[in-house]
């Protein structure tokens, strides 16, 4: 933690170690060694954190109802990502084999279930007021989840797709939790709603920036950092920021090349699968090359970055209550760029 400042060092050590220490001892066995598999793989946690950094806003105390919301927010964005890779035929998820692939996709789906319901169990341990406005806002984010997801895989199915198609996907599929983890802690510790416009705008902007990193890494990224295969994005012709970026800005006759290219599908019994996919991946690389994707998705990310910090200064709180998130949002723009 020696790039950030000491607050939100700790802030984030707290949340990788109170995440660190759910587990499920229960039986039967077969159902929760998997849960408990990935738990320990130890993500990111940057929803946790964020609302951690959220109440900070508001108080410097400690809280069992901010543990207990932070708990629920991780527990469910994982039961996503187990639903995902499923999905998405993933074999990697944070550098090990996912659950799908090591188990099997039951199993997933049975896994996915469960950690579903603990976020709930540990959103009824809420001792606040206002626990009920929070439960009814997450019901409303989980929905809205789904929504974004079911989007996600109907656009799978179309050749062509718009800048606008996009952005209303990952702002239901990503922005949603994101703004739930920003905005619950103000719902739970504050009668007030002054905040509320700018989290929100705050939220869903750094989920399309989330997004489009995670879309920029899947391609560009190290393999050994990003915690995923290479190209899975492509491999799977999941429509992208780049993907969609490069059709808006390319020729009618480079467009076709591309949606041809990026919807190959493996079929050559006298072709290796390793084979197809590097041609694959060259293919659509070099269309992405020609057009300058790299930079202007860097450039994308940059903009939304320095919004963002514009945004936070608007909120109404003390200023130097703002200091961890503006210095979050630095943090997570140069990960793995």
């Amino acid at each position: 933690m020696s790039k950030v400042s000491k607050e939100l060092s700790d802030i984030i050590s707290f949340s990788h170690q109170l995440i660190g220490n759910v587990t499920l001892d229960r039986s039967p066995y077969n159902l929760y060694e998997p849960i408990n598999y990935i738990l320990s793989l130890k993500g990111k946690n940057i929803r946790s954190i964020l609302a951690m950094i959220s109440f900070r806003m508001m108080s410097q105390s400690s809280s069992e109802d901010i543990n207990n919301l932070m708990t629920a927010i991780e527990l469910f964005h994982n039961f996503t990502l187990v639903h995902d890779d499923l999905m998405d035929n993933a074999q990697v998820r944070r550098g090990k084999d996912t659950i799908n692939y090591k188990w099997s996709g039951n199993q997933a789906v049975l896994s996915g279930d469960v950690l579903l319901i603990e976020s709930y169990s540990f959103l009824l341990k809420l001792q606040s007021p206002n626990s009920l406005v929070v439960i009814k806002i997450f019901n409303q984010t989980a929905a809205k989840i789904c929504e974004g997801q079911q989007l996600d895989l109907d656009l799978q199915e179309q050749r062509v797709i718009t800048l606008d198609d996009y952005f209303h996907m990952i702002d239901l599929k990503t922005s949603e939790l994101i703004t739930f983890s920003l905005l619950a802690p103000f719902k739970l510790f504050s009668d007030k709603n002054i905040n509320t416009d700018t989290i929100r705008k705050i939220g869903y902007s750094l989920g399309r920036l989330f997004q489009i990193q995670d879309d920029y890494l899947d391609l560009y990224g190290d393999m050994k950092k990003v915690g995923k295969l290479v190209g899975g994005d492509i491999i799977e012709q999941k429509k992208t920021f780049l993907y969609t970026l490069a059709l808006d800005r390319c020729s009618s006759n480079t467009k076709e090349k591309l949606i041809n290219s990026y919807h190959l599908s493996f079929s050559n019994s006298n072709q290796e699968y390793s084979d197809f996919i590097q041609n694959k991946l060259l293919l659509v690389s070099s269309i992405y090359d020609s057009l300058g994707i790299k930079q202007l998705v860097e450039d994308k990310i940059d903009i939304l970055g320095r919004s963002i910090v514009d945004l936070i200064s608007h909120l109404d709180v003390p200023n130097h209550s703002k200091n961890s998130l503006r210095e979050f949002i630095t943090f997570i723009l140069h990960r793995d760029l």
